[in-house]
């Protein structure tokens, strides 16, 4: 598999009359043909189990007539990525096994970064593993580039990944594992207590009873804690109940707030983007449950799951599953919450409500029935970025049927519910 973050394909002309017909010319030949030539050629440059990565690569093509553009541009850009990409990497270093240390790189933590000209670097899918897992505990969603199908997949993986590691570099490689009270909270909320068991059982005794781990899991939620002790980790008496001055010390410091994260900016993947239709209920639904007072949230991992109730219709969802959830909820993103609360009975009873409701206002939908409301509108894949401003700015994907919602009795272009410190954006169109 390959995959491509941002393509951007700018067209420069002579003149503006045949703009418009050739950028739709453009896109279909990049999507149907250029991008799967591109493809064929990316699997002649990796292996199996090999991970080449470029930052960006930009590639400048000549086409003088327009009747020969599909052949001209995808013959031209795969010569100049194959120049560009062997610029990147002498000969000899393709033709070799590269060798970056992989042991140190994995037990740091760290990716070890080739110091080829180019931006490329090379990883193994093991060394892709620990990063992505890393990255999750820091940001409580898997990085752009991370594709393995379910969060049960992932967590496979992962403990693939953790077995194979000696005792000093699995050791060496958990301290980077528990350095903040958002990691250690993440791993008990996500994560089955098995996994958490077995890293206990991979800590020097004097970690699990009088390091930084207990004191940590000491300062979080009671859920938590209990959680970790199911695990086996012992905490001392004196850590069990931390003063005000404990707590506040032992706290992560965080990172920058003010500038969004490369990631925001860039793009956040989700597939219940369509939860946004529903807005105009939300605080009412949130209310039946007692989770809102004086219009504000009162429990918002709770609300959480309420609002992936809607869609879904379960009580679990994976923390990387509600992005747009939290930002509904005016959850900083990278805050953990549990991958499963207890949802009431008040909960499914008004989340059927609201569902009939919806279905009853949009004339149109008819005898759908709140099954088919979910899958054809709510469960729907969507793009989240940063706006320069602070607010949020949510691109869904488009279906053949959209032009239904042409006939929603509501707006859903802004949303903007009273606990939310950042409006959010919707393009749908």
């Amino acid at each position: 598999m390959h995959l491509i973050r941002k393509q951007i394909v700018e067209v420069e002309m002579p003149a503006l009359e045949p703009a418009l017909d050739l950028q739709q010319r453009v896109s279909r030949l990049v999507q149907e043909r250029l991008n799967p030539a591109l493809s064929a050629q990316f699997d002649r440059l990796a292996g199996p189990d090999q991970i080449l990565r470029l930052d960006q690569v930009v590639l400048t093509v000549q086409v003088t007539d327009v009747a020969s553009l599909g052949d001209e541009l995808v013959s031209q850009v795969l010569q100049s990525f194959d120049q560009a990409f062997h610029r990147s990497a002498p000969e000899e270093a393709l033709d070799q096994p590269w060798d970056w240390g992989g042991n140190r790189a994995i037990s740091s933590g760290k990716r070890k970064e080739d110091p080829l000209p180019g931006g490329l670097t090379q990883v193994t899918a093991e060394e892709a593993t620990g990063e992505a897992f890393l990255f999750f505990l820091q940001k409580g969603h898997l990085p752009w580039w991370a594709f393995w199908g379910s969060f049960e997949d992932f967590t496979a993986k992962t403990e693939n990944f953790l077995a194979k590691k000696t005792k000093p570099q699995l050791q060496e490689f958990l301290r980077q594992v528990f350095q903040t009270k958002d990691a250690v909270a993440r791993l008990a909320y996500q994560f089955p207590v098995d996994f958490l068991r077995a890293l206990v059982r991979s800590l020097p005794e004097e970690v699990t009873t009088s390091g930084r781990l207990p004191q940590i899991v000491a300062t979080l939620p009671p859920e938590v804690r209990v959680i970790w002790e199911q695990a086996g980790l012992a905490l001392p008496q004196n850590y069990k109940k931390p003063n005000a001055d404990q707590q506040s010390s032992s706290a992560p410091v965080s990172a920058e707030k003010n500038q969004a994260p490369a990631e925001e900016t860039e793009g956040l993947y989700l597939q219940n983007a369509g939860l946004v239709l529903l807005a105009p209920f939300l605080e009412t639904y949130l209310g039946t449950g007692g989770l809102v007072a004086d219009h504000q949230l009162r429990d918002p991992s709770a609300a959480v799951h309420w609002l992936q109730y809607l869609v879904t219709g379960q009580d679990r969802t994976t923390e990387p599953e509600l992005l747009l959830n939290k930002i509904l909820c005016g959850v900083p993103l990278d805050t953990p919450v549990p991958a499963q609360v207890r949802l009431t009975s008040v909960c499914e009873k008004e989340a059927e409500n609201v569902l009939r409701a919806v279905i009853r206002y949009w004339a149109v939908l008819k005898n759908t029935s709140p099954t088919g409301l979910r899958e054809s509108f709510l469960q729907r894949d969507g793009r989240l970025t940063r706006k320069p401003d602070g607010d949020w700015l949510l691109q869904v994907e488009q279906k053949s049927y959209d032009m239904l919602l042409e006939s929603l009795p509501w707006s859903y272009s802004l949303v903007k519910l009273p606990w939310m410190p950042q409006a959010l954006w919707v393009d749908w169109a």
